[in-house]
């Protein structure tokens, strides 16, 4: 935390001065400029707080940390603006004060629309990756729908059906509700779990019937194998080498934990440390 104070310091004392100055000298000559200096700190902070919070991006959250410098910019263009856009007498300045108001809006301007056409991008981005993501589940509910009966009108032939299905195909809205199928055979999940397609991949490591072998590579070769750990934790195939591996990297994910707690597979020793260990926080 403490090298994060250089990120808040500076910005810590501008608010803390425009709030002394506009409590301490409501007549005063600083009081116009310290208030438009909170009003653009203000703004910005709060336009720039929505873009992040909209984000989706696991990274989102480093946007707080430079947030306040960000905001400082627009905070002090309109402590500028406040300044020199107090009432004076017309004199020879009078143009280049008009200038240095203008410029100061326009600043503040620049800033708060830079913010907020990052946010409007990023709820529109959201926005469209949730209507597919809609039509993705529709899509594979239709799909499931269609091969549950497909392999309900011809008994004891499922794995052949599956396996020719699954090679003629790369819609993933095909392939997961295959790799879901308790009729899929172990070499065919063995390769939707090597598909770049994490939702077909992480269906086909979930089957019951993914071999130990198809656990194995994902758990060491895959190139997203994290993604993957606590569904390996409680799966009953994960060798018990592997799960006592997963133990050592239960601070990854909360998952880890619970899914060796639950595998009746997990070596006895692993299962008793758990036992004595505080239960993972959300």
């Amino acid at each position: 935390m403490l090298s994060l104070l250089p990120f808040w310091i500076v910005p810590g004392l501008f608010l803390l001065i425009c709030l002394v100055l506009v409590a301490v000298d409501p007549g005063g000559r600083w009081r116009r400029p310290a208030l438009y200096g909170l009003y653009g700190y203000v703004a910005s902070f709060v336009v720039g707080t929505l873009g992040i919070l909209e984000s989706r991006s696991s990274t989102a959250g480093l946007g707080f940390i430079f947030l306040p410098l960000v905001a400082l910019v627009p905070g002090l263009l309109g402590a500028v603006l406040g300044q020199l856009g107090a009432r004076r007498p017309p004199g020879p300045r009078e143009r280049a004060r008009a200038f240095g108001v203008a410029l100061a809006a326009l600043g503040i301007l620049g800033v708060l629309g830079f913010q907020a056409v990052g946010w409007y991008r990023t709820a529109a981005l959201n926005s469209t990756r949730d209507a597919a993501a809609r039509r993705d589940q529709e899509a594979i509910r239709a799909n499931t729908d269609s091969l549950e009966r497909l392999l309900a009108q011809h008994p004891g032939d499922e794995a052949r059906l599956i396996t020719e299905r699954a090679a003629a195909t790369n819609d993933r809205t095909q392939l997961i509700p295959l790799a879901r199928s308790r009729f899929a055979p172990p070499q065919v999940l063995d390769r939707l779990a090597r598909s770049p397609d994490l939702g077909v991949a992480l269906s086909a490591v979930r089957n019951p019937d993914a071999s130990a072998a198809t656990l194995v590579w994902v758990y060491r070769h895959h190139p997203y194998s994290d993604y993957f750990l606590s569904t390996l934790a409680s799966h009953l195939n994960t060798p018990p080498d592997i799960l006592a591996e997963l133990y050592e990297k239960r601070d990854r994910n909360v998952g880890i934990a619970t899914g060796l707690a639950r595998n009746p597979h997990t070596p006895k020793a692993i299962r008793e440390r758990l036992a004595g260990e505080q239960p993972p926080q959300l």
